[in-house]
């Protein structure tokens, strides 16, 4: 009797599961669809598919098992006290995996929230279904050999953030039709592709044949972080608009033809760490405004056309590494307030008409690296920097007359008024020069912790 009673308790418990996971299986037939999309998608793969274990993807097992795919739970509308597993990340970088994306169904996968597929030889167009993933935040294709057109239907992705297309072999336009809502855009990479055309209102270049202007509607994109422009046929003028750009920290616009003034709305851009402006046609003074930047780590506006003297504001780049205005027409004296910048590690001021003396302040340059002031018009004693690194490189040919010790390769400097009989001068003289010894001996006294570097000259 006993026996009979466990029976039919152990078949009441079967019976009960076999229920449960049919009605699991009921209430989350998304699961099933996005499970049956990803297997088409792998039919259609090749490759080394153990490599990411995309071998172990099959029927017999939920997709929030395979190797590479990530669930999330989500509310179903209208079962507000009921939650379903699907898929939300797809990450299969690096996976030597070839094929195209034409079979993958992402109308199936309509909560996804982030796709990496990069760095593997995936080929063919992009789909235009990509554009169904409304809930994407994350997409990065980059370092794969798709082609075609980038499909405008991309634009639909209002919560995108993070969007990497570099590397690959795309063209015929550049999302010439890219819409007003990708607001939460922060990251945007097409470089190395084959892009033609003019430049959208909203797009984000480096490395490709990009004609055309900047166009003032570029202010619009208030939260963007990074931009890259650099290494393209741009011509015209920087927009007065780009100075909305308020939240941005990289800014390369190098390597193109660009003219006119830098705008003086570049005072806003308080964020900014990285500005590289170099070899274009920018001309005019360089704007005292430069100096709000004060969280610039990079400055390079070297091999343009700006004129007149380097403005003292510039002693205000507390966190400036490098700086190199090589290759203008800049004139007038160095300013001492570029000594100020104790952070930097490389300064170039060649090939201008700069003249006067090196500002004594430069001794507080102990991080200095590279000192570039070769092809100037600069004379005078110069009083050398003190440096805590294993070796820098000091350039100063091309000058009309710097004398200083002999350790940086140059003649020592000659009493301004050698007449012995000239007691009064020679006081005068001697008082000219107290001040710098002074200094030099508090520099001394300061960085006596430091390690001594050997210097390398190119006199």
């Amino acid at each position: 009797m006993r026996r009979l009673v466990a029976s039919q308790e152990l078949l009441l418990v079967l019976l009960i599961s076999l229920q449960c996971l049919s009605c699991l299986a009921i209430a989350n037939p998304a699961l099933d669809r996005q499970a049956e999309a990803l297997l088409q998608w792998k039919s259609g793969l090749r490759g080394d598919l153990s490599y990411c274990g995309l071998e172990e993807w099959s029927n017999a097992t939920s997709p929030c098992n395979w190797s590479g795919i990530y669930c999330s739970y989500k509310v179903r509308r209208g079962h507000e006290r009921d939650a379903i597993l699907v898929v939300t990340y797809i990450t299969l970088f690096s996976c030597n995996i070839s094929g195209g994306l034409s079979k993958l169904r992402f109308a199936q996968l309509p909560h996804l929230v982030f796709l990496d597929l990069s760095i593997n030889s995936l080929y063919g167009p992009i789909p235009s279904d990509i554009g169904r993933l409304a809930e994407l935040s994350y997409l990065d294709l980059s370092n794969n050999k798709l082609t075609g057109s980038i499909p405008p239907s991309i634009g639909n992705l209002t919560n995108l953030g993070f969007l990497e297309l570099s590397n690959n072999y795309l063209s015929q336009g550049i999302l010439s039709c890219l819409p007003d809502t990708l607001h939460n855009l922060q990251y945007l990479d097409l470089s190395h592709n084959s892009l033609t055309g003019p430049i959208p209102s909203k797009l984000y270049l480096s490395i490709n044949e990009i004609t055309g202007f900047i166009p003032e509607s570029i202010g619009n994109l208030r939260s963007l972080i990074k931009l890259y422009l650099s290494t393209n046929e741009i011509t015209g003028s920087i927009p007065e608009s780009i100075g909305n750009l308020t939240s941005l920290q990289n800014m390369d616009l190098s390597n193109n033809r660009i003219i006119g003034p830098i705008p003086s709305t570049f005072s806003k851009l308080i964020s900014l760490i990285t500005l590289k402006l170099e070899s274009n046609v920018l001309n005019d003074i360089l704007p005292p405004e430069l100096g709000f930047l004060r969280n610039l780590f990079v400055l390079d506006l070297s091999s343009n056309q700006f004129t007149g003297s380097i403005p003292p504001q510039i002693g205000q780049f507390h966190h400036l590494s490098l700086l190199r205005l090589r290759n203008n027409l800049l004139t007038g004296p160095i300013p001492e307030e570029l000594g100020y910048c104790t952070d930097l590690t490389e300064l170039d001021l060649s090939r201008n008409n700069l003249s006067g003396a090196i500002p004594m302040t430069f001794m507080m340059l102990y991080r200095l690296l590279e000192l570039n002031l070769s092809y100037n018009s600069l004379g005078g004693r110069f009083f050398g920097f003190y440096t805590t690194e294993a070796s820098s490189v000091v350039s100063l040919d091309h000058n009309t007359g710097i004398c200083g010790d002999p350790l940086y390769g140059l003649t020592p400097c000659q009493p301004s008024n050698p007449n012995p009989d000239s007691l009064h001068t020679n006081e005068n003289s001697d008082s000219k020069h107290l001040v710098p010894r002074l200094l030099l001996a508090f520099a001394m006294f300061s960085c006596i912790w430091l390690v001594g570097g050997s210097i390398t000259v190119n006199i």
